[in-house]
């Protein structure tokens, strides 16, 4: 990952906002940063990675610092595509696949993320394959940073 910033200058933001909404059609998470930490924002899905699946963005708080991905994809209802997209994503642009610290966030708009099996089981992998922590909720979801 840090040899992607700064390498798609048309794929990135830098803001240090107190609040950042990040929509795709009915879904979205709002980012809470009250300590106004400078956020990297990269758009991977269609910017970045183009011809392949990949997730939506890539959020790095504090970017010179380096301490943690945060994963995002914005999904309709079928969270397999969205935690399929996320994996596809780390595996290709992560810093470090198995060491560095990632957030995964799929945010379904009308899907009952507690009650899926299948999602206990995809935490337990991503945490052991990625040290990732995966987290399914449905929109309006917020993060604070």
């Amino acid at each position: 990952m840090k040899k992607l910033i700064g390498k798609y200058t048309n794929c990135e933001q830098e803001i240090n906002y107190t609040k950042k909404t990040l929509k795709e059609k009915k879904s979205e998470l709002l980012l809470e940063n009250p300590q106004k930490l400078n956020l990297l924002i990269i758009k991977v899905d269609g910017c970045v990675i183009k011809q392949q699946t990949a997730c939506d963005y890539i959020i790095l708080p504090s970017p010179e610092k380096y301490e943690v991905e945060i994963y995002l994809e914005l999904k309709g209802n079928h969270i397999p595509d969205g935690v399929q997209q996320i994996e596809t994503t780390i595996k290709r642009l992560s810093n470090n696949t198995q060491t560095q610290k990632k957030i995964c966030f799929v945010v379904p708009t009308r899907v009952n993320p507690q009650f899926n099996p299948d999602i206990q089981k995809h935490k337990k992998i991503f945490k052991q394959k990625y040290n990732a922590t995966l987290i399914v909720k449905n929109t309006p979801c917020t993060y604070k940073i």
